[in-house]
């Protein structure tokens, strides 16, 4: 018996459907979803295990990084040091400043770094800073710490919510006030200007001094022939255009 034309019809139909159907599930297997394409575009380049990268302004050595893994994303311009061995910045072939810290990512274009994850920075001249995180900004040759830091100077311990730190003349900087704790005395100031070789400060703004001695008389004076907290910043607090309010 030969099929009727609505017969034929109903094959040619359901035909079409399963036709259609594969070239759908074919033109899904095929595309990726967005998030996979993110998932990717985020991934490295390459990647390398136990190297040393090292950072240079003309013919000077200006850092040098030590990392367990170095994955270099081309694509986002970025590469990305974990496991962090050695971090230093550099001055005339010696280690200047030195860093500890769990990640660092450096921006290819600019130079740029930013170390990350329990941030503790040491210099040569006896400065240590600790910051969530601290930014190397290549171009003006100077690190910034992001957000709050903590800082120690000799016996003195300073907190400020913002510190730089220029590299080039040894110079800290705390343009948002900062708060100086030292043995006998306490310090506050709307900003600070320190040249940390010198250990020269400028203060600048509401000034407040609190001394913690029993004897005020001692204070002035010193023991065993050192410079008290006061005798110090005696002088500051008297420097022409540095004392307001």
């Amino acid at each position: 018996m030969m099929p009727t034309a609505t017969a034929i019809a109903r094959r040619r139909a359901r035909c079409a459907a399963v036709v259609l159907m594969m070239l759908a599930a074919a033109g899904c297997a095929g595309r990726k979803s967005p998030a996979r394409q993110a998932a990717r575009s985020q991934q490295p380049d390459v990647a390398f295990r136990k190297i040393t990268v090292r950072g240079w302004s003309a013919s000077d050595l200006v850092w040098e990084l030590s990392a367990d893994r170095v994955e270099v994303g081309r694509r986002q311009g970025v590469t990305v040091m974990k496991g962090l061995r050695r971090a230093a910045l550099m001055r005339e072939g010696k280690a200047e400043v030195e860093v500890s810290a769990r990640e660092v990512r450096l921006e290819d274009r600019t130079r740029d770094l930013t170390l990350s994850g329990g941030v503790t920075l040491r210099t040569a001249a006896g400065l240590e800073v600790k910051a969530r995180a601290l930014r190397w900004i290549a171009q003006q040759d100077r690190l910034e710490s992001d957000g709050p830091a903590e800082m120690r100077l000799d016996e003195a311990r300073l907190t400020t919510p913002l510190a730089i730190y220029e590299a080039a003349a040894g110079r800290l900087i705390c343009p948002q006030g900062v708060r100086i704790v030292s043995p006998n005395s306490t310090l506050q100031a709307d900003r600070l200007v320190a040249e940390i070789a010198t250990r020269q400060l400028r203060l600048a703004g509401d000034i407040r001094m609190t001394m913690k001695v029993q004897d005020f008389e001692a204070a002035l004076a010193g023991e065993a022939g050192r410079r008290s907290p006061l005798q110090q910043l005696a002088p500051l607090l008297r420097t022409p255009g540095e004392r307001h309010g």
